[in-house]
């Protein structure tokens, strides 16, 4: 089949229920850095679709709420729903009308806070799961899991909301209940007819208990052993980031169940089952291989393709490469040539490339995800990498709605368009200071506490310290000297491929933090020390200029763009690639040692005597051995004699310069 010949990245799709968070801001912010990164590298388009998942009860639950004249004004607050709008919904007769104009309501409100910041999703590609075009994806997914055995019938206790009369999914999430004070979540299970591990209540009726209850359901066999081999040896090849979720995933996968899929219709919105029209596809079950959807989405919202033309056939031709494509076109009312083209467009957008979700989907979402994946598509649909990122807190606590402790991004862009703007820079490139803390303040293996004055201080101080490092160097650049490289010249072009090297890595690592610290802190710092040594060489400020304006791209987009047209209009931005003629080792040593003074050479010592340390801890060497000590360039391997380790009465030391290492080596002469 063919290939995506675009760089794809997928974020958990947002359920539509009020404003965007800033758990949504990180989850988008890490998908678009990467996004930007890699198309920038490996000089692809990229693709990045738009969703949202309205299945369920939220938007049913928002529609009733609306309803309650009492209360209106905090419920119009707490939904970020305008009056004009909230009258106009309510006086359409039809549930789905009313339905379909929330979800429009919330996409443009959606749609309006992602542009802002600077997020590069394809919103012609957008899909709603109440809509008829993705139900019939839906449906699709589900006969394809039936053909191949995995639809089983299940006879099991399960949670039960009475005034729903149907069954409730129980998941750290919180999907479909809310929880009633502490919830042991290792524990959560049922037991003898009852509920351990924790008290819950319906979402859609608040204060209604969940009990247990038997039911004979359909269920997705998640357990089938078969199709989760499949899934574990994919995953051995898929990259999980932070890794240490890696070993956790195999675990989850192996451990799943059945799980039912269908709920009542009446009260829920969703796709028909294809199997019970009386019955409706629950919200964890058509949520499985959406991201594949979206270019669907966008050939029928481009008016290339009609809703009309999405047959089981159609579906099988355009993503399996099943079937005859003239057959295939006739039986879906379509023309050959538009179905050809369908199948290219869906397939320049697979697979993708990285998939970024929440900690709290990595046991419910996730494996599900990679289920269907491995069932239904070919392997090669398998997505190559995973990141979880981390959860935000605020004030060590949680943030609910009913805390009223939620930092929205619609009030975090009015913050950064007072507090972080920056003199020369447009109102817009101040909301990427959002992005810059997002990246620069959190670390994906650990959680972070919010809080505004270190939003402010942190982004306002990295952002200054980038973009002074820009205006600096480019206006220097105007009178900067031609000529031979002195050694500070040389010093510096070499730190600057070296960090170029450092960054690269970490981005590739998804490690914006560190990344950020090489391009903010170091180079900067690298930057005054060089401006204030000599005369500085126009050659190597251009080299640094276009290199930090290039780097700082995938984070600060719009920062990085204006100062480009300010300082290099006549360059596009381009991921940098490493000049190792400009790196020279020799002056590098010298130079670091000149401006970093008794740190460097504390910093040289410790390092030999550590791993000088480590062989004897080892016993690969003990007193009165011979030792060879190999370093990069004859500079350090001349300091280290004259500044002597407190090993060197203890050992023969013979120092050589070796510069096929790029670190010094110990080794014990034979």
């Amino acid at each position: 089949m063919d290939s995506g010949s675009k760089f794809v990245v997928n974020v958990a799709y947002t359920t539509p229920s009020g404003r965007m968070h800033i758990g949504h801001g990180l989850g988008h912010t890490v998908s678009d850095v990467i996004l930007r990164y890699e198309a920038l590298k490996q000089e692809k388009d990229s693709f990045f679709g738009f969703g949202m998942h309205s299945t369920g009860k939220d938007l049913i639950k928002i529609i009733e709420t609306l309803k309650d004249e009492d209360n209106l004004p905090q419920i119009l607050k707490r939904y970020n729903i305008p009056q004009k709008k909230r009258d106009e919904l309510l006086s359409l007769p039809d549930l789905e009308d009313q339905v379909d104009t929330l979800v429009q309501e919330y996409e443009s409100q959606y749609k309006e806070v992602i542009k802002k910041m600077g997020i590069a999703m394809d919103f012609d590609s957008f899909f709603s799961t109440n809509q008829e075009a993705n139900q019939k994806y839906t449906q699709w997914t589900l006969k394809k899991l039936n053909d191949s055995g995995l639809i089983v019938e299940t006879e099991s206790e399960r949670p039960y909301c009475a005034k729903c009369d149907d069954i409730k999914h129980i998941d750290i999430d919180l999907s479909e209940v809310s929880s009633v004070g502490q919830v042991k979540w290792d524990e959560v299970r049922i037991q003898d007819g009852e509920l351990q591990g924790g008290k819950f209540e319906c979402r859609l009726h608040s204060g209604e208990p969940i009990t247990v209850k038997k039911r004979k359901e359909r269920a997705i066999n998640y357990a089938d052993e078969e199709t989760q081999n499949k899934v574990l040896k994919l995953i051995k090849n898929m990259k999980v980031r932070p890794n240490k979720y890696k070993e956790n995933l195999e675990e989850i996968v192996k451990t799943r169940l059945p799980k039912p899929f269908e709920r009542n219709s009446e009260g829920n919105i969703g796709a028909t089952s294809p199997f019970d029209p009386d019955k409706k596809v629950e919200a964890l079950s058509d949520s499985n291989i959406y991201m594949e959807f979206y270019g669907i989405s966008q050939l029928i919202n481009n008016q290339d393709i009609k809703i009309d033309n999405l047959t089981d056939e159609f579906f099988d031709y355009v993503y399996l490469n099943k079937g005859n494509p003239a057959d295939v076109a006739k039986n879906s009312n379509m023309e050959e040539t538009d179905l050809i083209k369908a199948k290219k467009h869906v397939q320049e957008r697979i697979p993708v490339d990285v998939s970024v979700l929440g900690f709290e989907h990595l046991g419910v979402h996730l494996p599900f995800s990679l289920f269907t994946h491995a069932a239904v598509f070919p392997d090669n649909y398998f997505f190559p990498e995973c990141v979880v990122t981390s959860h935000i807190t605020k004030k060590g606590e949680k943030m609910s709605k009913s805390k009223g402790n939620v930092v929205y991004l619609d009030d975090l862009l009015d913050l950064s368009e007072k507090e972080v703007s920056i003199k020369g820079l447009s109102k817009e490139a101040s909301y990427d200071s959002i992005r810059f803390f997002l990246s620069y303040y959190q670390s994906m293996d650990q959680d972070f506490d919010w809080d505004d004055s270190n939003f402010i201080r942190v982004s306002l101080s990295g952002m200054k310290r980038h973009v002074s490092s820009i205006r600096r160097s480019g206006d220097i650049k105007q009178s900067a000297r031609d000529g031979d490289l002195n050694y500070i010249d040389k010093w510096f072009s070499t730190l600057d491929q070296i960090t170029v090297d450092k960054i690269t890595e970490k981005m590739d690592e998804r490690d914006s933090r560190k990344a950020l610290v090489e391009l903010t802190d170091i180079r900067t710092k690298a930057l005054n020390n060089y401006l204030t040594s000599e005369s500085p060489k126009k050659e190597i400020l251009s080299s640094f200029l276009k290199n930090q304006i290039s780097m700082g791209y995938p984070v600060l987009p719009r920062v990085s763009e204006e100062l480009r047209k300010e300082y290099i209009p006549n360059e596009q931005i381009t991921w940098p690639k490493t000049n190792e003629e400009m790196k020279f080792f020799e002056e590098y040593e010298r130079g670091e040692h000149e401006f970093k003074g008794k740190d460097y050479e504390k910093n040289i010592v410790g390092d030999l005597n550590s791993k000088i340390g480590r062989m004897m801890g080892k016993k690969e060497i003990k007193p009165g051995d011979s030792l060879e000590i190999l370093t990069p360039t004859q500079y350090q391997s001349t300091l280290l004699q004259k500044l002597k380790s407190p090993f060197s009465g203890k050992f023969d030391m013979d120092f050589q310069q070796n510069q096929t290492y790029e670190e010094i080596m110990v080794r014990k002469k034979l």
